[in-house]
């Protein structure tokens, strides 16, 4: 055998006539995998700086866009294309052959990088078990599944799982199913049959029909005016007045009586040794807003708040420790919604670094932990309800998969303690370069979660002035290899690296910040 395997693999033309075509045909296949194999996993090394080829966008990336123009209006909201065969590590190269440093982090969901070596690796070795749950289409716990997904299942669940909280359901729609469960729970519906899920929306309906008074319902927080809630279930949703968001596409027939009230997220200052007086004022006043809601209106049946709100929106512990007593206090279900911040701060969860006195009682998750659903704590869900959704949980088993090698990588490589540490060199060396003109303010964040404004102290006021250094800010980085995305509206600048970022990745950002703000601003 091995000289066999010595001869076919370094043949001699001679040697083909004697082998059998069909012997020949499975030796170039194999050796074609082979090269392709070695290739793009064992030499995928990454770029050490970013390199432009032209303007971005590039002319390739202007024709596609104008291409999809043509097919679809709708299409405008894409604007980048990337190569993802010549993409690595934090590097990604677009259809122009411009390499670029991400600090968008596309979807939020890339987390160990680029065409990872380690999870390349990890797919080729367990490759029949994907191709396996591909084929038979094993994405739901009610499909035939094996023993070793299961397993699988099992193993990430207890990786992933925050303390004190045991239970756990997949889906594809966590936010809604949580209001759903709230509403079962704090509305006093006696639901008769478990087994149907448009039995329980027909009971709830009939339910709504026969009552005049509604006993609980749900709160967000923004700006809304105080609306008669009396004939409503409603949710207090706590999030910047900017970023209200409708929910018109909820898929149970009773969210049509569903509203929000929603009330303001503080806004507090930084850095927060030098504001605490502002903040602990904000945040109290914030507070009140909600305690004045619960107090007038009786059919709230849970606070939903996200642990950071959009534009990077951040609050102290003592905020969110307050908050929870509110929600026992007031007899109302406490939402923490993780999907942007699971994985992303330094740790799996936000919401263990609030020093709460219960634990939430339900999680929201997702996005980098590729698949989605809602953590439950035992208290908040009777066993016959979670025994009917958990048997109908939506879960992809590759992802499950990933996942679970991916949190062991985490852990094994110590990543969550390096990016905290890689980010909070950042910030200071920003904070640094920013004291000669104050041109950015508010630098917050952990982590791989790092956002600052484009509003200093020199230009307060100035909208225009603020608008045109953010849009050359924007500009100077993308053309220089530095890919990062902000908010218009607040002036804000993202910083959402990979998990994997280093201090060297960071250090050619501040070069090109310290480059714009010696010579752009200074000529200006």
């Amino acid at each position: 055998m091995v000289f066999i395997y010595h001869r076919l693999y370094r043949p001699h033309v001679s040697d083909f006539e004697s082998i059998p075509k069909i012997f020949r045909d499975i030796f170039f296949k194999i050796s074609r995998h082979i090269s392709l194999f070695q290739k793009n996993i064992f030499k995928n090394v990454e770029p050490k700086y970013p390199l432009m080829k032209s303007k971005y966008p590039g002319p390739n990336t202007k024709n596609l866009l104008n291409d999809l123009e043509l097919c679809n209006p709708d299409f405008m909201n894409i604007k980048h294309f990337i190569d993802y065969n010549n993409s690595y590590g934090n590097y990604f190269q677009d259809c122009d052959g411009n390499t670029f440093l991400d600090f968008a982090n596309f979807g939020n969901k890339n987390i160990l990088g680029y065409n990872s070596k380690i999870i390349s690796e990890t797919f080729f070795k367990n490759q029949n078990c994907f191709h396996k749950n591909f084929i038979n289409k094993c994405d739901a716990i009610t499909n035939y599944l094996d023993d070793k997904a299961l397993n699988v299942i099992e193993e990430t669940v207890n990786l992933i799982k925050p303390s004190s909280i045991e239970k756990i359901i997949f889906t594809k729609k966590p936010e809604e199913l949580a209001y759903l469960l709230s509403i079962i729970r704090r509305g006093n519906i006696q639901i008769e049959n478990y087994s149907n899920l448009s039995l329980i929306c027909d009971q709830i309906n009939s339910f709504l029909e026969k009552e005049n008074d509604i006993s609980r319902s749900i709160i967000p927080q923004t700006d809304f005016n105080i609306r008669n809630f009396s004939e409503e279930f409603k949710i207090l949703k706590i999030s910047p007045s900017h970023s209200l968001k409708k929910y018109t596409e909820l898929p149970f027939s009773f969210y049509g009586k569903l509203s929000f009230k929603h009330c303001n997220f503080p806004e507090i200052k930084y850095p927060l040794k030098e504001n605490m007086r502002y903040n602990y004022f904000i945040e109290n006043k914030c507070l009140e807003e909600i305690e004045k809601v619960l107090k007038a209106k009786f059919d709230i049946s849970a606070i939903l708040i996200e642990t950071v709100a959009d534009g990077e929106k951040w609050a102290t512990p003592t905020y969110f420790y307050k908050l929870r007593k509110l929600a026992s206090l007031y007899n109302v279900d406490f939402i923490v919604d993780e999907r942007k911040t699971g994985l992303t701060v330094g740790r799996i969860w936000q919401h263990e670094l609030w020093n709460l006195h219960l634990p939430p009682d339900f999680i929201v998750f997702g996005n980098k932990f590729l698949n989605s659903g809602l953590f439950i704590r035992n208290e908040a869900m009777p066993e016959i309800i979670y025994n009917f959704y958990s048997g109908n949980s939506d879960v992809d088993i590759s992802n499950m998969f990933l996942i679970n090698n991916i949190i062991k990588l985490i852990n094994k490589n110590n990543y969550f303690e390096k990016s905290e540490k890689a980010g909070e060199y950042f910030k200071m060396n920003l904070k640094e370069i920013n004291k000669q003109f104050n041109l950015f303010s508010n630098i917050r964040g952990k982590a791989n979660l790092i956002a600052f404004d484009v509003n200093g102290e020199k230009y307060i006021g100035n909208k225009e002035i603020q608008e045109m250094i953010y849009n050359k800010l924007i500009y100077l980085c993308r053309n220089s290899g530095i890919f990062i995305e902000g908010n218009e509206h607040t002036k804000t600048i993202f910083v959402r690296p990979n998990i994997i970022v280093e201090k060297k990745h960071y250090d050619i950002f501040l070069n090109t910040l310290d480059n714009f703000i010696n010579k752009k601003i200074v000529k200006s």
